[in-house]
């Protein structure tokens, strides 16, 4: 039971509720403890705030929305794991979907946008970044590893097989009864999702090799394969996700089959809408970059004459 379960690490935090929810009390009553969520969170903003104020010598403007995207996102994920959240997920495909989309299409790219490196690489000690970092980001192993994982083509497939694998009915119908399968899955979302957005945030000093016309291209080839399997789910008779069978549903106005289609519309609409919303930023940005280029060109005419 949620009140009960404690957990065997080292740090005796009461678990991730997961599978073992007691569906007793009201749903707005069942919020998670996890320590392997907290700690991070704990540590890195710790690191985060230490960095912003002890780096002085700024190569680049760091300003206060970053900071605030930053903790956003923080934010997000958050209340996408630890709150009635993930309770409600566990009764309801719809739930569970906005779980996956706060996650992989919300809190991660907010916390890319905090632009996390560098503040948080300046919060650690000097000789572990004296030792450490620098010779890691310096080596040729690093630069590999981030031209070949970091790379696109990468990230785009392998979001992809990412998210159709966990959609799997017999695999996602397991998430449900396994606590730690469950936790793995949000663990590969995070992964995947910060291999995507980087490629178009450019969180520095991280850079992305595409230039915004392709990242736009990139936003919309790679979100397509998802807002097929979001298509087939609102359209298809078949109640797919039988685990939920198992659990008492919270919303008992929605049947089984508009709890599926409500997901689908999630899987397909939602994320497709947040798709061509970034497609528009970057779009954006791209005709102010061109427009500064243009105006510093002529600039220069003018001087040359």
């Amino acid at each position: 039971m949620i009140s009960a379960v404690v957990d065997t690490s080292i740090f005796s935090f009461p678990s991730h509720a997961g599978v073992t929810h007691d569906s007793l009390g009201p749903w707005f009553s069942h919020w998670n403890l996890d320590a392997e969520i907290l700690i991070p969170f704990i540590i890195l903003t710790f690191l985060y705030l230490r960095g912003l104020k002890d780096w002085t010598d700024r190569s680049r403007d760091h300003p206060i929305w970053k900071t605030i995207s930053y903790f956003a996102g923080w934010i997000v994920l958050l209340l996408a794991v630890e709150s009635p959240i993930d309770f409600l997920a566990e009764r309801h495909f719809f739930v569970h979907m906005i779980q996956h989309e706060l996650l992989i299409m919300v809190g991660m790219p907010l916390t890319l946008l905090g632009a996390p490196v560098t503040p948080v690489s300046r919060g650690l000690p000097t000789q572990i970044r004296r030792i450490l970092i620098s010779p890691i980001f310096r080596s040729r192993v690093f630069r590999i590893l981030r031209s070949g994982v970091l790379a696109p083509i990468v990230a785009g497939i392998a979001v992809n097989i990412v998210i159709i694998i966990w959609h799997v009915p017999d695999l996602y119908n397991q998430v449900l009864f396994n606590g730690f399968i469950h936790r793995f899955q949000h663990v590969t979302f995070l992964i995947v999702a910060w291999l995507f957005w980087w490629n178009i945030i450019d969180p520095k000093p991280l850079s992305s090799r595409m230039g915004m016309p392709l990242r736009a291209i990139f936003i919309f080839l790679t979100g397509m394969p998802k807002h097929v399997v979001g298509a087939f789910l609102v359209f298809s008779t078949t109640f797919f996700y039988t685990g939920y069978l198992e659990f008492q549903p919270v919303f008992t106005s929605v049947d089984r089959a508009t709890d599926q289609l409500l997901g689908g519309m999630i899987m397909w609409v939602g994320a497709l809408s947040i798709h061509l919303t970034a497609m528009g930023i970057v779009f954006f940005i791209w005709m102010q970059r061109q427009r500064r280029e243009q105006e510093e060109h002529l600039r220069e005419l003018r001087k040359s004459h």
